[in-house]
This record gives structure tokens, sequence and C-alpha cells, in this order.
């Protein structure tokens, strides 16, 4: 949720959330165990949890300028370090020996935030090694480059309950966004497999249809093509934003004439996605601002020649 405020530019130092930012992040440093990582490792997705953690916390350093910040955000970044598989990707656990791109996706993110805020990292080092994971995981299907999960050319990680929502281009997403992250010069907008894939997802952009519902995609897919620019980000953006303004508590129409004070969910997103019931509302919400914030969190890093 902090970083929905940090993505618009707010912190706990000035603005009008000081005191929400404030409480979040001082909850953060609580539960910051001595090796970096946010929170307990019982469950093992808590690797989302430490690489999400992470990018708050840079990212408020990174507005206020917080000196008090700057070591909890390093040791963080450790961790993150420490997590990688030697010559590979990230997944559950540290140094777990198995690697998928989703978790690698969030670990870059962070990553490039704390790039951005001016912390020490063996950055070229780092994304080497994550993008010999890319390597394997991005395979020729049916004459399309598809990037897997877990495997080579896998599909999507479903929950058991959300096995009925369609499939999508979320790991080709990923693997636009953090080949461009990790500024490779080989890998610039232009690639023809970063083109493949940004044209991909910009044919299934984002609708309000039960099956089609997937925040994360959308998301990732809105970070990617953006940075990708040109007619994908063009056939993507009016959809997302379309659909994601829309489908706002409080703003659609069947919510016309409520307020904040006569509809406790004002202003939220339905958890209705492919990943709702594991998130919730806050989840819906929270992801759902980010995607409506890309403009604003990263700068292009590259610009299209088309």
């Amino acid at each position: 949720s902090l970083l929905a405020f940090t993505g618009a530019g707010y912190d706990h130092k000035t603005g009008p959330y000081t005191e929400t930012c404030r409480r979040g992040v001082m909850y953060l440093r609580k539960v910051q165990y001595e090796d970096g990582c946010f929170g307990p490792k019982d469950d093992d997705h808590f690797v989302y949890n430490h690489a999400i953690c992470t990018m708050a916390v840079v990212e408020l350093y990174d507005l206020s300028g917080d000196s008090l910040l700057k070591n909890m955000s390093q040791r963080a970044v450790d961790f993150i370090l420490k997590a990688q598989n030697p010559g590979s990707g990230w997944r559950y656990g540290v140094k777990p020996g198995e690697n998928d791109t989703s978790v690698t996706g969030w670990m870059v993110l962070a990553l490039k935030s704390a790039k951005m805020a001016g912390l020490e990292f063996e950055a070229r080092r780092v994304y080497r090694e994550a993008a010999q994971w890319l390597d394997v995981a991005t395979v020729e299907v049916n004459g399309y480059p598809k990037t897997g999960y877990n495997l080579p050319g896998s599909d999507n990680a479903r929950l058991r309950s959300a096995q009925h929502y369609q499939q999508n281009p979320s790991m080709d997403s990923i693997n636009i966004m953090t080949r461009l992250f990790m500024e490779d010069s080989k890998w610039d907008v232009n690639h023809p497999i970063l083109r493949k894939q940004a044209a991909e997802c910009a044919r299934n952009v984002p609708a309000w249809e039960h099956t089609k519902l997937d925040f994360y995609y959308w998301y990732y897919a809105s970070l990617a093509l953006y940075q990708m620019g040109g007619s994908s980000w063009n056939a993507w953006e009016g959809p997302m934003s379309k659909t994601l303004l829309n489908s706002q508590r409080g703003f659609r129409p069947e919510d016309r004439g409520s307020t904040h004070e006569t509809l406790d969910e004002h202003g939220s997103w339905d958890p209705v996605d492919a990943w709702g019931s594991a998130g919730g509302r806050v989840y819906a919400t929270a992801i759902n601002c980010l995607t409506l914030e890309v403009w604003n969190r990263f700068k292009r890093v590259q610009e299209s020649k088309k």
C-alpha cells in the first residue's frame, strides 16, 4: 500500500499523507530482521513481501532523503542479493536452486528503485545473472518467444480457485520490463523478441470481463509497454485507463451519487481478479493504483525508434 503513495510522490516528511507514510515505514522498521529481511520466513512466499517492502522503503528514502532510512534500505537490498541463485534469478527462499520469472521481476523492480536512490550493489553482475534465467525461460512456442513462469515456456501460475481465469502474457511483460531495466545494450526497445512480446500484450488489453481480470498482468504489462512506447503502448494505454477508472468503486455507473461516507468501498477496487481471493481489497486497490502510476514511477530508459 505504501507504494501507492510513493508512486504519486508522497513521503513521510512532506505532503498531505505524512502520517500515513510514517506509520507504514515505522511498521516496516519493526518487522525488519537483522539479516535485512522484512517479516518472517515462515511462508515460502515471503520473498514477494520482501521485494515489495524493499521497493517501498527505498522509494521513501529517495523521495525524502531521510538518512535514517538509508541503512534500512541498504540492508534490504543486501538481502535480495543474498537470496539470488548463483548465476540465475530468484524464487521462494534464499538461494533455493529453483527460479521463477515472477519473483525475479519483483526483485529487479526493487533493485531498479534502489539504483535510482543511489544505493550500492554489483548491478552489472546481479543483472547479468538474472538475465541468464530469462534466457532459459524464454523459448519459441509455435513461432512465438514465450517467457515461462518457472520452466522454459511454461504457463502462468494460477490459484486452485482461479483455474478458470484466462492465461495471458504476464511473464512476457516481465521479460520486457526486466530486460529494459537491466540496461543491457543488446536488449533495447527494438529487440525483435521484445517487440513480438509487446505486440502480444497489446493484443490482450484490459477489459472488465470476469475470466480476463488479472490486475497483476495489467500492472506488469503497463510497466513494460510504457517503457516500450510506440504503437504497443498506444494500443494499451486507453483500454487500461478506461477499464480501471470506470471500475473504481464510487465511480462506477451503479455507484453514482455515493461518497466515502455512504460507501465503505469508495475509492477501492473489488478483489474479483485472478489473485483477489489471496490479496483482497487492499491488494486490488494498491496494485491498480500502481498501474495508474506507471507514468510517474520510472522514466523511460530508452525511446523507441518507431
